[in-house]
Parts: C-alpha cells; structure tokens; sequence
C-alpha cells in the first residue's frame, strides 16, 4: 500500500455486529441509528485487515478483523490524518444490520479555535466586552499549558483577537509553534458598551432585556448603549469566519485565539443552532480547544469545548 497517496478509500461490510471497536461502545443489534464510533486525529498510515466474508482481503497487519467488527490497533504518527465512520444504512435492518466502514486521507484544512486563559474579571464573575483585562497568573499557566498542547502540530496562520487577555494567550503559541502572530478585531468579545464591567447578576437581573433565557429571540436584537447586540456580533464573527476559511488552502491549519463568545457563534452556526440554543446551550472553558475539519462546503465539528491539557483544578 502507497501510504504517500494522496486519497485512500477502503470499505467493508460487516453483518451482525456486536462490538465494533474494543475500547468504544457496542452497538444493540436492534438499534437503528447512526453512529459516529471514532474519530483519530493523526496517523502515519492505516494498519489494518479487512477481510470479506471468505477473509480474503488483506491490508497491512491485524488492526481490524472484518469478521468480528473489532478495531484492535492502529499505528499511530503525525502528519497524516483518516477517519473512521460507521453508518447503519436503513435498508439493511431487515438484512440483520450490515454496517459499513469507509476511511479516507485527510487531505482538508483544520481550524483551531480556543478560548483566552483565565482572568480575574472571569473569576469574578464580570462582563469584560472589550475592556483591556489582562490574564491572572492562572491564566498565564493554562496559555502555557495551551501552547505545550499545540506544539506538535504544523500551523499555517496564527490570528488572534485584538484584545489583552489574547494576546497574552496567543503570544506564547506563536513561540510554541513557530508561527507569526496576526490580529483580526472581528474576533473580539461582545462589546457591552455601558454594560461593560458589572457583574453577571447586576447584567441580567437589573437589565433583564438582555436575558435569552428570559425574554428569548428579542434579548439577541436588545443592543445596550455604545455597543453591539447579540446578533451584530454574530454577524461580525460569521463575516472573519468565512474570511479565514476561504483564504486557507486545502491543507493548510490555522489557529485562532478568541474569546467565549464568537466561539459559541461559530459552533452554534456549524451545529445548526439558533441563537437561543447557540448561547445557552454550548460551554467553553478558558483556553478550551475546539477544532473543526474545513472540506470546501462541509465543516465537521472535530473536538469541542476540550480541556484536557489544564490541570484538574483548571476546570
């Protein structure tokens, strides 16, 4: 197998599977809904057998036996990316469940969108908008901690929003990764205008036309004086969403250092949402990664809201 081309489909079809990877969950047989069992975010090439129904296709080493349906091992390294998708077609449940199994070559931009560490405005409890807070030492060691995550992968662009807390954020990824460090003020926080500085409960209980969960759609139109609505920012953060994504070429991956806000807004844009939901319903920790797999038109979520490289008391 070439594992330098540049596109690789493999496929199979398996019937009556039970377990369909080892260390992820099993499948009901009478369940009929799609799944998504494993997405792996690097590998050097694929290790695996697949074997038809006389075991006659061979691939590599022993990573996937197509008789059981169980991944046992994939061989792992930097710089080439697959995925794996299980899909149960419909047509098939009266045929005792036949799954397929399909892999490809990523060959497609990625986006790495994270949150600025903490600061004391956020320990507080306070709304910040554009105001220049500068990260608590807290902060300063999860941007650290951030930029020993991001390290090993190759980063084609650095953007960040022009605000303090993350440029504090940024700077320490640029000397991690190795990449010039650009600003772009459309990734900024809301501006809250007049608002800016009060706590969370003087916000939304002596204001509450600004409560979502209170008055819903108007709360998103409601712009407080010298600043911006809900759906201004919305509007702003969209238009440096699709700016980025049409300037980057097919393999190239760019990481963008913003705040909760505009993050809430382009997941709850690729997810679907409205703007109730979009930022209600979606959390994101400070200096949180969230990564999305950019394929011409299509944008799939790939990790979100991940905290995994903070220490335990982070959270």
């Amino acid at each position: 197998m070439d594992r330098e081309l540049g596109v690789l489909e493999l496929s199979a079809q398996f019937v009556g599977v039970d377990l369909v990877f080892e260390r992820g969950p099993a499948i009901d047989k009478d369940v009929g809904d799609p799944l998504t069992v494993l997405r792996p975010e690097r590998f050097v090439g694929v290790d695996v057998d697949l074997l038809d129904g006389d075991g006659g296709l061979d691939i590599g080493g022993d990573a996937l036996d197509g008789r059981l349906g169980v991944l046992t091992e994939v061989a792992v390294g930097p710089r080439v990316e697959f995925h794996f998708d299980w899909h149960h077609p419909y047509s098939a449940v009266r045929e005792g469940k036949r799954y397929d199994l399909s892999t490809r070559r990523q060959g497609m931009t990625r986006l790495v969108l994270v949150r600025h560490g903490e600061t004391e405005w956020n320990r507080e409890r306070r709304v910040q908008g554009w105001a220049p807070v500068p990260l608590a030492d807290r902060g300063h060691e999860q941007a650290a901690a951030l930029a020993d995550r991001l390290a090993d992968r190759a980063v084609d662009r650095l953007i960040a929003s022009d605000l303090r807390r993350t440029l504090e954020t940024a700077r320490p990824i640029a000397r991690a990764v190795g990449c010039e460090l650009t600003t772009d003020r459309r990734w900024r926080e809301r501006d809250f205008g007049v608002l800016q500085g009060l706590s969370y409960g003087e916000l939304f209980l002596g204001h509450p036309e600004y409560t979502l969960s209170e008055v819903g759609y108007t709360a998103a139109e409601a712009r407080p004086e010298g600043g911006e609505s809900l759906l201004d920012q919305r509007e702003r953060v969209l238009a440096a969403f699709d700016g980025l994504q049409e300037s980057l070429g097919p393999d190239d991956t760019a990481v963008v250092v913003t705040h909760g806000g505009p993050l809430y807004h382009v997941l709850g844009w690729v997810r679907g949402l409205d703007i109730r939901a979009t930022i209600l319903d979606q959390e994101q920790g400070n200096c949180a990664i969230n990564e999305l797999a950019l394929d011409g038109d299509r944008v799939d979520v790939v990790a979100t809201n991940d905290t995994g490289h903070l220490d335990a008391d982070a959270s």
